[in-house]
């Protein structure tokens, strides 16, 4: 390590990958570094489920001797949350239920992944089948008495606390956008069907979505290298004061609290002060009712993904999954099938914001109703995250520089269907104004 530099686990994926191909950091020295701070932080954090120490320090070496060393994430280690497989690990899919097994192939993400040179380092905890249920012990690194929010909480709380430069987990409703917000790190739920998700336990497949959590807007870029995602359809201005940015209050703006309002104000107003172009993304009506419609597709969708451990566990499963299916879900006589008309009202929004959208480079909204709420009264609420999620759009969680002892909160940058490189391209701007460096 070249003096100066922070400890290798600090540094953000990018940066280390650089010294990594430079001859300057050794792959095994980096993993080396992040098993030391998953020891000295994880009594405390219980971010992971296992940790993978001696495979791992092995891929390292075998990558600073030369063997894969040409791979565009060269020795950079990572999580994987564990509701997907990792080849000869264990998958416990955050239950108690008789469930787990080892598994025999790497989910594809996965597998692009140690590729592309990346190594495993460990599966990172989720609550119960990424859904409801059983919540994980995790804590948050900015303040252990606070939840890291779910389900992608170890993903979230791992890469926060310098224990890996980045981390995979899924999002169904909020699981990576509003994690993210609590901890005060970056994220990015791609757009819907460009990730694959083979090997990956499915919860709502209509909405369900691979994504990573990350210390910096590159940083999500880089591993976003690795996947199909389309060119951007146009060049992002290289003046951000020509870029067009929607302010978007959402329908559930009454929902966010005292300290949520002022943040996401603060970054608007941050923004209006570096020259970009703001407008309002009003929402038309039909929207309104799109929370909702998200939430019973999912809860439809999961009956199914979930109903052979219903059949079979039924009187062992967390009340809270049992209610999946225990509330009344039957078109009744003289109604119509919820989950076939949520399905329908989603598909309306789509087109219609994809219209809306066209006006704005990307569209801002704040990404939780406040700050992460105390250990014991759950993960959080995906208000603010579930009508995205049900579009299908790419967003980027983005932090908000706060106050050294103030929790973190932060703000979504919300892009159109199948244009993530473009959305991380105007995040990287949006970033440089919301994190400013000096």
């Amino acid at each position: 390590m070249p003096r100066g530099v922070a400890a290798p686990c600090d540094l953000d994926a990018s940066s280390a990958l650089a010294l990594i191909r430079s001859r300057q950091l050794g792959a095994e020295e980096l993993v080396r570094s992040c098993l030391d701070r998953i020891a000295e932080r994880e009594p405390t954090i219980r971010a992971f489920v296992s940790v993978d120490a001696d495979a791992s320090i092995a891929a390292a070496r075998l990558l600073d001797n030369g063997v894969g060393r040409d791979g565009p994430l060269q020795g950079l280690p990572f999580g994987v949350k564990d509701v997907i497989d990792v080849a000869g690990m264990e998958t416990q899919f955050g239950s108690d239920l008789p469930i787990g097994r080892v598994a025999h192939a790497d989910a594809a993400v996965v597998a692009t992944l140690r590729r592309a040179g990346a190594i495993v380092l460990g599966k990172t905890e989720s609550v119960e089948l990424a859904a409801t249920g059983r919540i994980p012990p995790t804590r948050n690194p900015r303040d252990p008495t606070r939840t890291p929010g779910g389900s992608s909480s170890g993903s979230a709380a791992a890469v926060a606390a310098g224990m890996v430069p980045f981390a995979i987990g899924t999002q169904t409703g909020g699981s990576l956008v509003r994690p993210a917000s609590y901890v005060g790190i970056h994220a990015l739920k791609p757009s819907h069907g460009v990730v694959p998700v083979g090997g990956v336990h499915p919860h709502a497949p209509s909405l369900d979505c691979v994504g990573w959590h990350a210390r910096s807007v590159a940083d999500l870029a880089l591993v976003a290298s690795l996947f199909p995602f389309p060119p951007a359809p146009r060049p992002v201005a290289a003046d951000p004061r020509r870029l067009r940015v929607g302010i978007c209050w959402t329908p559930q703006w009454d929902e966010v609290d005292g300290d949520g309002r002022f943040v996401f104000q603060a970054a608007v107003d941050r923004l209006a002060a570096a020259g970009i172009d703001l407008g309002e993304a009003t929402l038309p009506p039909l929207f309104d009712g799109l929370s909702a419609a998200q939430l019973a597709i999912m809860r439809g969708e999961a009956r199914i993904s979930f109903r052979r451990y219903y059949d079979c566990w039924r009187e062992q499963m967390h009340p809270d999954l049992a209610a999946i299916f225990e509330e009344d879900a039957a078109p009744r006589a003289g109604t119509t099938d919820r989950l076939a008309d949520a399905l329908a009202l989603a598909a309306r929004c789509r087109a219609v914001f994809a219209d809306l959208a066209h006006s704005f480079d990307a569209i801002i909204a704040p990404a939780t109703t406040g700050a992460a709420p105390l250990i014991g009264s759950g993960t959080g609420l995906p208000t603010m995250n579930r009508m995205w999620t049900a579009l299908h759009v790419p967003i980027v969680a983005l932090p908000t520089s706060r106050d050294g002892s103030a929790l973190p909160i932060g703000c979504q940058l919300i892009g159109r269907f199948r244009e993530d490189n473009h959305l991380l391209q105007v995040a990287a701007h949006i970033d440089s104004f919301l994190q400013p460096t000096s």
